[in-house]
């Protein structure tokens, strides 16, 4: 089986979009995507979060501190060179510097990018120097100063300064109003990039499938396209109830809580195949057994307000999970993959896309059946 990772950024983006709360999340695609991914993504077993970046860590802080406790096999993780893996993106970094100036422009003239920014800064920075010690990575400090063109030195007094939570205050409520402000909130950046960049040379280096968040895409390895599986309608919806019916809480923890709790309710009654979420041919016969899926599990008490919960994703735009397809990390595996598939499916990917014809035990088994590989999203926008 072959062990999957979301990448931190995805895992806090979730959480982030359960903490603003509908009204704000309105006006963030990235977090509705990431709210939506990683609640389907965590119902496979295979599926874990992509350990941090090297050096200190004193463990989860915040909501992630929450789900861990509720969750502790999400934080599973196999033995990972993360030293061999952060010389290979220092080194990136160091012949990169003018793509990733260039990068910093594209992201900051995209809205969707700015308004998850927005959202990050406020409900994780206090919670990212509590679990690293610092506001970003000191590893990349050399690099991170030739993209920002300042000195080394300026960059560890902004490290230094960001470990004392009344100046991290400030910072946020200054944002773009001060250089300091504004040179803390560029390096955490660029520190994101970069261990997105980090991320992909473990996964690759560990035999991993990765899931990594849009605001890491363009640091990604070019990569040749693999095998996929379709995401049901039936299991698509099953997710929504779950995030719907955490969003109708009025409280930003139990939100958490709540989305949390079913979904390691939804893991484990996937794993053991007692909920039945199998291909259909109309959206309402998968939306009654996505009900009912979500009625076994005590979502809610009341059918209706399982309904509704599907609908308030709907009034929000969510985008429609698609399919997930990998990328694998070598180009050659890209036909063994493909043959490997066809042998654990018994039909090929095409076949499989146009017929599913297998419990939901074995459907949510496929992607761990794929080869280590990067998982790409196919999503649209109704």
């Amino acid at each position: 089986m072959t062990k999957a990772f979301v990448d931190s950024a995805s895992m806090h983006a979730a959480l982030s979009a359960l903490l603003i709360g509908k009204d704000r999340l309105a006006e963030s695609p990235w977090e509705q995507q990431s709210l939506l991914e990683v609640t389907y993504l965590l119902m496979h077993t295979n599926v874990h979060i992509i350990p941090g970046p090297p050096g200190h860590y004193s463990g989860p802080s915040g909501s992630y501190q929450q789900v861990v406790a509720r969750f502790p096999q999400l934080s599973e993780a196999p033995p990972l060179d993360l030293h061999k893996a952060a010389r290979h993106t220092k080194a990136w970094a160091g012949r990169y510097v003018d793509g990733l100036r260039r990068t910093f422009k594209t992201l900051e003239a995209n809205a969707a990018a700015q308004a998850y920014c927005n959202n990050q800064v406020v409900c994780w920075w206090h919670h990212h120097v509590r679990m690293y010690g610092a506001l970003f990575t000191h590893d990349f400090i050399p690099q991170s100063a030739l993209v920002l063109n300042c000195t080394e030195a300026d960059l560890l007094r902004i490290s230094n300064r960001a470990t004392d939570s009344k100046v991290l205050s400030q910072w946020i409520r200054d944002r773009g109003k001060s250089d300091e402000a504004t040179l803390a909130e560029r390096a955490y950046w660029l520190s994101v990039l970069l261990r997105g960049r980090l991320h992909e040379h473990l996964a690759k280096g560990g035999g991993l499938q990765l899931v990594a968040h849009p605001y890491r895409r363009s640091v990604q390895l070019q990569l040749p396209e693999g095998p996929g599986k379709p995401v049901l309608r039936s299991e698509e919806l099953f997710a929504r109830i779950i995030i719907g019916a955490a969003l109708f809480k009025r409280n930003p923890e139990e939100r958490v809580l709540l989305w949390a709790e079913t979904l390691r309710k939804a893991r484990d009654a996937v794993s053991k195949g007692s909920v039945a979420l199998p291909q259909t041919v109309l959206d309402t016969e998968a939306e009654l057994f996505a009900v009912d899926a979500a009625r076994r599990l005590g979502v809610a008490d009341h059918l209706k307000i399982l309904a509704r919960a599907i609908d308030v994703t709907l009034s929000l735009a969510f985008p429609v999970l698609v399919a997930l397809t990998v990328s694998p990390w070598l180009s050659p595996l890209g036909p063994i993959a493909t043959q490997s598939y066809r042998y654990s499916a018994g039909v090929s990917v095409g076949d499989q896309l146009a017929r599913v014809a297998r419990s939901t035990h074995a459907h949510f088994r496929a992607l761990a059946k794929l080869a280590p590989a990067r998982v790409e999203r196919h999503l649209r926008t109704d």
